[in-house]
């Protein structure tokens, strides 16, 4: 993988996506262990850095997974780096989320990882992409 790191400072929920992850895992089986996935997301704000997803590794396309409308879900694998640990985890793009509708810059990101045992939300923590699949800016 063409790593790069980027550390960031996770924060509280986005407000709507409560029980949202364990609805629609049912629907990511094609998704390589994503059974091993924490039933939740870990929300990282990256400032003053921008992502800009360029090609997904996996693309789930759209689905009805519980509201009534069709949504979609783009993955890029990462690696979460916590307490000298490494995780296997995905960079979570819900198409159709108020926070990532018609967005191509992020600087605020939704994680999917491995259990991380002792994790605590008041640290800062870094995650490795494939700059090959998303481009990394400095916000000016």
């Amino acid at each position: 993988m063409n790593e790069y790191k980027i550390i960031g400072k996770p924060f509280s929920g986005l407000d709507k996506a409560h029980k949202t992850i364990a609805m629609q895992k049912p629907y990511f089986t094609e998704i390589p262990n994503i059974d091993k996935m924490f039933v939740g997301t870990i929300n990282l704000n990256i400032f003053p850095n921008l992502i800009k997803p360029l090609q997904f590794d996996y693309f789930v396309d759209p689905i009805d997974w519980g509201f009534g409308f069709l949504e979609s879900f783009g993955f890029s694998k990462i690696k979460v780096e916590y307490s000298s640990q490494k995780f296997d985890g995905y960079l979570y793009f819900p198409s159709e989320s108020p926070h990532f509708k018609n967005k191509y810059f992020f600087d605020y990101l939704e994680i999917m990882c491995e259990y991380i045992p002792d994790f605590k939300s008041s640290l800062e923590f870094s995650i490795y992409i494939n700059k090959s699949k998303i481009d990394v800016y400095e916000r000016i």
